[in-house]
C-alpha cells in the first residue's frame, strides 16, 4: 500500500491536471504496471519533457515521489518540409501553455511555403478530473489544386480554404479515446490559376465559393504505439454531421449565363476511418485500413440550387500520401492531393510495412475504392458492382491503385518515396516527401 503521493517541481496551474490524469490516490495498493500507467497518463498531457518517480520510506510509511520536468511555458520551433505536390516550406510553430487559463494550450503555426497556410489553435481542459475539454481552431490555406472533371484533367485552380472549428469533448481514456460535439464553419473557393484560361476552362467558371456551417458528433480512438510508422495498435474515427447553412456563389466565364448565388439543398454526412496495425514479425507489420464517406442529400426545394452540381466544396476529397489538415480529405496513394472529389465513397487499404533496418522501411500497398458523385440511394445500388469511370463520377465507379513506398525515419521527420499505378489513367505516379508539413492538430 502506498500511503501518500508527493508531487515535485510541478507548477500550480498544472498540478490539478497532472493529479487528475495520473489518478493515483493515497492508501491504495498498486502494481508496478498500474503506477507506470498513471505516470504515462500524466505524460500524455504533453506538459513535460520527462517525469521521474521513486519510492520514499518515512516513519513506517511508503510514499511515492513524482518529479516533473516541465516544458517551457513559451516554445518556438521550426522545421523544413518538401513534397512533389505542395513544394517546399518552412513550419514555424509557437506553443504557449497556461497563457489563457489554467490547463490550457495556445498554438500558432505558420507554413511559410509556395502554397502557404496557418493555424491558430486553443485548447482548455476543465472539470474535476480535467476530462472535459474545449477546442477552437482557425485554419487557412492558399493552394493550387487540380481535379478530374467530366473525364478529363482540368486546369489548375487556385484554392483558398478557411475553417473555424469548435469542439466540446469528453475523454473516455485520456490517452486513447474521446467523444464530443462540434460546430464547424468552412469556406472553399476556386478560380483558374491562369487568368488567360478563365474564358475557356472546362468548368466554365470565373470563380466559385461554397460556405458551409455544420454541427457534428464525433468519436476518436487511437491506440497506435507511434506517431510515424506504428507497429501495433488501432485508429478509429467516426463523425456524423448536419449542414445548417450551405451557400454557393458560382460566376460563369460565359457572361451570357446567369450566375448562381444562393443556398443549395441540405445534406447530412457520415464518415468513418479505421486502421489496424498487426505485428506479424518483429520486422513486419500488417496494415488493414478502411474508410467510408456517405452523403444523405435532401430533396431540392424551390429556389435552391443543386448540391450535387454546385456543392463541390462540401463533398469529400480523395488522394495523396500525406495527411493534410483539412477535414473530409482522405488518403489514396497514386492520386495527387485531393485530386478526386466525391459525394459518396467506400475504400479499403492493405499494406505490409517491413523494417529493413531500424530506420529504413519498405511498404507494398494495395488500395481499392468505390466512388460516386450521386445521391446515396443511387450510389449504394451499384456500390459493390461499380461500372462507371471514376474520372467521370456520374455513377458508382471503381478506383484501384497499387505500389510500394520506401521510407526513412529521419531527424527532419519521415522521408517517403512512393511509386504507384492507378487504373483508368494507366499511369505510374511518383511521390516524394520529406519532413512534417502543416497537418491535423491533436
Amino acid at each position: 500500500m502506498i500511503n501518500d503521493f508527493v508531487f515535485k517541481n510541478i507548477s500550480e496551474p498544472n498540478i490539478d491536471l497532472v493529479k487528475s490524469r495520473a489518478n493515483l490516490v493515497p492508501n491504495e495498493e498498486y502494481t508496478v504496471d498500474e503506477l507506470k500507467d498513471g505516470i504515462d497518463r500524466a505524460m500524455g498531457t504533453q506538459l513535460f519533457s520527462q517525469i521521474t518517480f521513486s519510492p520514499l520510506f518515512e516513519d513506517d510509511q511508503i510514499k511515492f515521489e513524482v518529479e516533473g520536468h516541465e516544458k517551457a511555458k513559451h516554445q518556438i520551433k521550426g522545421s523544413l518540409h518538401y513534397d512533389t505536390q505542395r513544394g517546399v516550406g518552412l513550419i514555424v510553430n509557437y506553443t504557449g501553455r497556461n497563457i489563457i487559463g489554467e490547463a490550457s494550450r495556445f498554438l500558432v503555426t505558420l507554413d511559410i511555403a509556395q502554397q502557404p497556410g496557418f493555424r491558430i489553435h486553443y485548447q482548455n481542459n476543465f472539470g474535476h478530473r480535467k476530462e472535459w475539454w474545449w477546442s477552437s481552431e482557425i485554419l487557412g490555406q492558399l493552394l493550387t489544386q487540380e481535379f478530374y472533371f467530366e473525364g478529363v484533367k482540368a486546369e489548375d485552380l487556385d484554392n483558398d480554404f478557411f475553417q473555424f472549428d469548435n469542439e466540446f469533448n469528453k475523454n473516455i481514456n485520456s490517452l486513447k479515446s474521446f467523444y464530443g460535439l462540434g460546430l464547424n464553419y468552412e469556406s472553399t473557393s476556386f478560380k483558374p490559376a491562369n487568368k488567360s484560361e478563365i474564358a475557356d476552362n472546362v468548368f466554365g467558371m470565373e470563380d466559385y465559393r461554397f460556405k458551409n456551417i455544420e454541427i457534428n458528433f464525433h468519436f476518436d480512438l487511437n491506440t497506435l504505439n507511434r506517431v510515424f510508422f506504428p507497429t501495433k495498435g488501432r485508429f478509429l474515427y467516426a463523425e456524423i454531421s448536419r449542414s445548417l447553412y450551405h451557400h454557393v456563389k458560382y460566376n460563369f466565364s460565359d457572361h451570357s449565363k446567369p450566375n448562381i448565388n444562393g443556398e443549395t439543398n441540405g445534406f447530412t454526412k457520415f464518415n468513418l476511418t479505421f486502421e489496424q496495425r498487426l505485428p506479424l514479425h518483429h520486422k513486419i507489420t500488417g496494415i488493414i485500413g478502411a474508410s467510408v464517406g456517405f452523403n444523405f442529400i435532401d430533396e431540392i426545394q424551390e429556389g435552391e440550387h443543386s448540391y450535387l452540381d454546385y456543392g463541390t466544396g462540401g463533398t469529400y476529397f480523395l488522394g495523396g500520401g500525406i495527411l493534410r489538415p483539412r477535414k473530409d480529405t482522405f488518403l489514396f496513394k497514386g492520386l495527387n492531393d485531393s485530386e478526386l472529389y466525391a459525394s459518396q465513397f467506400m475504400m479499403l487499404n492493405l499494406g505490409l510495412q517491413t523494417h529493413l533496418t531500424s530506420s529504413l522501411l519498405l511498404t507494398p500497398h494495395f488500395n481499392i475504392a468505390s466512388v460516386g458523385n450521386t445521391g446515396f440511394g443511387d450510389y449504394i445500388k451499384k456500390a459493390f458492382s461499380p461500372s462507371g469511370d471514376w474520372q467521370d463520377l456520374d455513377e458508382a465507379s471503381l478506383l484501384l491503385s497499387g505500389g510500394v513506398t520506401a521510407s526513412y525515419d529521419s531527424f527532419l521527420g519521415p522521408v517517403n518515396f512512393d511509386v504507384s499505378y492507378v487504373n483508368k489513367i494507366n499511369k505510374i505516379r511518383i511521390f516524394f516527401g520529406i519532413g512534417i508539413p502543416l497537418n491535423r492538430s491533436n
